[in-house]
């Protein structure tokens, strides 16, 4: 009954209903998937998504120019090459700011056209289109935007008119409604998150 009651007619669980469900106090026991009673679990089959993508930083231990010079030149050459020799392979790419400086320093022509094919087929899907994955606990609501139209902006520029359908946002710290609300805005279809409340991941985990 708490199940019906925490999904729409649609059959959406709703975060909200979750959230309300869950004693997030201190006191309340910790959560880990190794610990879950797996024969608890409801007899369903899992459909289980594998997401290849590489998570790459513009600011952290080192400098955006470091970060693409010494590793993600090489993240993006290699993914072409495998792309082009493995019709079967899909792969996701995030950080539009990456993306223009290995076009205008490191890929050549060749390496050009052949991620402009892999995008055309659907192989190379380009998410969110944003500059980077911008934080959504501190990041005010102009800087969130001007990112947006910063990487839609050179992404059109360089493969004409392109369509982003889906958003991806596994590492801010913590998210909010505000991005989901931009990405539907911005004709987004769906959004990929990840820094989800481990108490609400062993929700989903038992309802779902």
């Amino acid at each position: 009954q708490q199940q019906q009651q925490q999904e729409n007619g649609d059959g959406v669980l709703k975060i909200d209903d979750l959230k309300r469900a869950i004693d997030f106090s201190k006191e309340a026991p910790s959560f880990h998937p190794r610990k879950a009673n797996v024969d608890a679990l409801p007899p369903k089959k899992l459909k289980i998504v594998v997401m290849p993508h590489s998570h790459v930083d513009p600011g952290w231990l080192q400098t955006v120019d470091t970060y693409s010079s010494k590793t993600v030149r090489f993240i993006l050459d290699s993914v072409v090459d495998y792309l082009i020799e493995y019709t079967f392979a899909r792969f996701v790419w995030i950080e539009v700011v990456f993306l223009q400086m290995w076009w205008d320093k490191h890929a050549t022509p060749t390496r050009q056209h052949q991620f402009k094919q892999l995008v055309e087929e659907g192989r190379l899907e380009l998410l969110t289109g944003g500059w980077v994955m911008t934080d959504e606990a501190v990041a005010d609501y102009y800087g969130m935007i001007q990112q947006l139209i910063e990487g839609h902006w050179w992404l059109k520029s360089t493969f004409g008119d392109i369509v982003i359908e889906n958003g991806w946002s596994i590492d801010p710290f913590g998210h909010s409604p505000t991005m989901a609300l931009l990405n539907s805005l911005n004709g987004l279809k769906g959004m990929t998150i990840g820094r989800v409340s481990k108490r609400i991941k062993q929700q989903l985990q038992m309802k779902k």
